[in-house]
């Protein structure tokens, strides 16, 4: 592989003349990324919505070293805090701190809240018994344990929050392991930053909310859906090997519920018949948790390198 202008940030050409930026290939003939940016962009910036474009359009003042998003590069601005005097690094979505500063999840939807005065019919009884019949013989479905105890919760009518196994979730799911995956890599980049910037040698960082989409299994497609997690990184680097080490967790939440003009993703059922049960005060809505720790190791004298992500995550 050969270093080009942008070798300086760890992007590499390959031999036949596509660039390396981790994520994801770049084709200079054609001046586009190969497949689509994993990461959303935002309608507050028009130019982060083309999924396929170099640094949304302008390389002169912008680098994507990672293939994920645009950013300065050892230029990055550090903001500070005009009230305290002191620096307030950021770097993407992520800054100095600890769980203090984690941010709040929801307000949340709620398409079929429970009505006192709506009557049950003949036929919400006979959905009620197929559904219950339905949610009973899920338990004895392998491919189904983490959706079934969820819809079986909503039907017990607590409404209390329930627990979820992130850590499974992300172990078996190949599309929430490549969201959080890719999540990693950006906290990785934030720390050689914030190390960089004369943060120290231990430091905390926290992020903001990021979306995480439908998974690709049933079972966590059916028990948390596309949801919202935020990560917690704490570091501390041996400058004596220019090791880095980041203890990172994971947090998501979720409300489980059911939304109008949707339908069940295996069989095609509508939304409103289990949403429904919830309007007659059968069934209710819950919070779903979960969190998880993982822990990764990199190279702080060679921040840009990250060929050896393969097998350093703790699962």
């Amino acid at each position: 592989m050969i270093f080009g202008y942008n070798g300086q940030y760890g992007v590499l050409t390959d031999p036949n003349g596509l660039l390396y930026m981790r994520a994801r290939y770049y084709n200079p003939q054609l001046k586009r990324f190969m497949n689509a940016d994993v990461l959303d962009g935002s309608i507050a910036d028009s130019t982060t919505l083309n999924l396929y474009t170099y640094v949304n359009g302008n390389p002169i003042s912008f680098v994507d070293p990672f293939g994920m998003s645009a950013d300065r590069g050892n230029n990055a601005p550090i903001k500070t805090d005009s009230t305290s005097g002191q620096s307030n690094l950021h770097y993407e979505h992520y800054k100095i701190g600890g769980l203090d500063m984690a941010p709040t999840f929801g307000p949340y939807d709620d398409d079929f809240p429970y009505d006192p005065n709506e009557s049950a019919t003949f036929d919400d009884y006979i959905s009620w018994c197929k559904w219950g019949i339905m949610g009973f013989g899920s338990s004895f479905a392998w491919w189904l344990p983490d959706a079934s105890v969820s819809y079986n919760h909503y039907r017990d009518n607590t409404g209390t929050d329930l627990w979820i196994d992130y850590k499974k979730a992300y172990n078996e799911d190949s599309v929430i392991k490549k969201y959080l995956d890719n999540e990693i890599l950006i906290m990785m980049a934030a720390g050689s930053y914030f190390y960089n910037s004369n943060a120290g040698t231990s430091f905390e960082m926290i992020g903001d909310l990021f979306s995480v989409p439908n998974g690709d299994t049933e079972n966590w497609q059916k028990t948390i859906g596309a949801h919202y997690a935020y990560a917690y990184g704490k570091i501390s680097i041996d400058e004596d090997s220019n090791t880095a080490t980041m203890k990172v967790t994971f947090t998501m939440e979720d409300m489980y519920n059911f939304n109008k003009s949707q339908v069940d993703i295996a069989s095609g059922t509508p939304d409103d018949v289990n949403g429904r049960f919830s309007v007659l005060g059968w069934a209710k809505p819950f919070k779903s948790y979960g969190s998880f720790d993982l822990k990764v190791s990199w190279d702080i004298s060679n921040p840009n390198d990250y060929e050896f992500v393969t097998g350093v995550f703790d699962r």
